[in-house]
């Protein structure tokens, strides 16, 4: 990269983050999900508005070939890591045993059910015209299937943390039934990126030396590598970090933990992770939301931050670069198809809604409580915006699918904020356990 191609990088990365925190700011004082105000920072510079405006100024820019293009994607990838990996972490808030019920039951319908309709909906309508390059109709389904079915931990649990109600009975159901659900889709959704993946150039690590080339095959390994590769880091490999702690605690004579050690440990758990899944011939997303997860567990065994030491930078440079080079990928003038976007953010919404509000109901929660959980759980935020960037890289979805996915992981957050906040200002219970609950 010459002098130059390294002064128009630093300028457009300079321009970007004082959008995308300029736009977050805001969003968060209009009680917002900062996401929405960094998506907006990118949509300002991107080709929906400034490209409208001022096409040659875009393009200087950010330009579509070249260096600064090539240095952005490599941002685009490294802020979906970070963003993963936080979410692994999550999944270390663990279920109160007075909820499990009411939790199994969100769970089995509020992920069954909508994903089920998913499936089924494009059996009825044909979205061909809107698959991208792979033309994989069986990753197509489990990518739209997801869409409808997943739901935002990051940007519910910031919701609720804003509301003050993070640590409530209520939080923790969201929570825990978020946590659950994702789990089960991200499975999924590394499953339909290796099916995708298998259509490009030539397959890559593990299933190339092997030389899978059918369709059954493919799907049959990565469906069984990847909940191998689940289960390993959740089993196997926390005992043997655990384990290694315990011998470098020996040796150290109890000192204390370096200053920066937790950040490097964070950091190389992130990219080996990746890196031992990308071989396998699983998305790389995948092994850092795995590397997340083993954090959380190497924290409650050694008390080292190392989620929260990798946060605080992630959150200010990594991921609002992240969403906002996601902004400035989306052209609303062009790809967005009105009548269709609101049909399947109706659909999505409606679906989500009912199965939640069902599941609740049989878990023994009263009505009002039910709906306040529905609403929570429609929320798609970070993990809608990642699946749809991730199909569409992959070539699954084309631009038209790819922004009506990006509208609909925003506008349920907005939905699950403001529903919160009405309730909260009424007066009214969150959560108000019926009779018949259970433990």
């Amino acid at each position: 990269m010459s002098d130059t191609d390294l002064l128009s990088l630093l300028v457009a990365l300079s321009v970007l983050l004082l959008s995308v925190h300029a736009l977050g700011t805001l969003a968060e004082r209009l009680r917002q999900p900062r996401m929405t105000g960094e998506l907006g920072g990118g949509l300002i510079l991107g080709p929906t508005v400034l490209g409208a405006l001022a096409p040659q100024a875009h393009g200087a820019l950010f330009p579509d070939t070249g260096p600064v293009a090539t240095a952005f994607g490599a941002i685009e990838h490294l802020g979906m890591l970070m963003l993963m990996f936080l979410a692994g972490a999550e999944v270390r808030r663990l279920l109160p045993r007075e909820n499990r019920r009411v939790t199994a039951w969100i769970v089995v319908l509020g992920l069954a059910v909508p994903f089920g309709v998913g499936l089924a909906a494009l059996q009825v309508v044909d979205l061909g015209g809107l698959a991208g390059p792979a033309a994989d109709p069986v990753a197509l389904s489990l990518v739209v299937a997801s869409a409808i079915a997943v739901t935002s931990i990051p940007v519910i649990s910031r919701i609720m943390l804003d509301l003050g109600i993070l640590g409530t009975s209520f939080g923790g159901v969201v929570l825990a039934s978020a946590v659950a659900e994702d789990v089960v889709l991200y499975v999924v959704i590394a499953v339909a990126l290796g099916l995708a993946h298998a259509h490009g150039d030539g397959l890559t690590g593990l299933p190339g030396l092997l030389g899978i080339d059918s369709v059954p095959a493919m799907s049959a390994y990565y469906v069984l590598t990847t909940v191998a590769l689940f289960v390993c880091m959740l089993t196997v490999v926390p005992r043997l970090a655990a384990a290694a702690l315990h011998r470098a605690g020996k040796r150290s004579g109890g000192r204390a933990h370096t200053p920066g050690a937790a950040g490097v440990t964070g950091v190389l758990l992130v990219v080996v992770c990746a890196a031992g899944a990308s071989l396998l011939g699983v998305q790389p997303m995948f092994g850092a939301f795995l590397a997340g997860v083993l954090a959380a567990r190497i924290e409650e065994a050694s008390g080292a931050a190392i989620a929260g030491e990798l946060r605080a930078f992630a959150l200010a440079f990594f991921i609002p670069l992240y969403f906002g080079s996601i902004g400035l990928g989306l052209d609303l003038g062009r790809d967005l198809l009105l009548g269709f976007t609101v049909l399947f953010i109706a659909l999505a919404c409606a679906v989500k809604l009912a199965s939640v509000y069902a599941g609740a109901r049989l878990g023994g929660e009263a009505p009002g409580g039910a709906l306040n959980l529905a609403f929570a759980m429609n929320a798609r935020g970070g993990p809608g915006i990642a699946l749809a960037w991730l199909a569409y890289e992959a070539g699954i979805v084309n631009a038209q699918l790819f922004t009506t996915l990006i509208v609909l992981a925003v506008v349920t957050s907005v939905m699950a904020g403001a529903w919160l906040r009405r309730v909260l200002a009424r007066g009214r219970p969150l959560r108000e356990t019926s009779r018949t609950a259970g433990p």
